[in-house]
């Protein structure tokens, strides 16, 4: 059509919209790799991504490793305390710094 753009072509996600839609990405019962600031993990999701609708830095999934429950959340994300990616992915985590949403 004549003067339409693709909303997908030139739409630009926030950092927390980007990061919301980074943990949506994981399902239960997925094998997953964490890092967070100073340790490494394999953990598998137990909830997958929950959404009070009051903040969406609050939105969260919850991973268990070895007894061990950690809520990761898109606030944990875009603070750089939480990096998630599938088991077996090879490539570098996904971190959401300021810097690569500077307009």
């Amino acid at each position: 059509m004549v003067g339409m753009t693709n909303t997908l072509e030139t739409a630009k996600l926030t950092r927390a919209e980007d990061a919301y839609a980074h943990l949506a990405g994981f399902h239960r019962g997925q094998l997953v790799d964490i890092q967070g600031r100073q340790v490494g993990y394999r953990a598998v999701v137990m909830v997958p991504q929950q959404h009070d609708h009051a903040d969406i830095n609050r939105a969260h999934l919850i991973v268990s490793s070895e007894g061990t429950e950690v809520r990761i959340t898109v606030g944990t994300l875009l603070a750089g305390q939480h990096a998630i990616r599938s088991a077996g992915d090879t490539s570098d985590f996904r971190y959401f710094d300021a810097r690569r949403y500077a307009a």
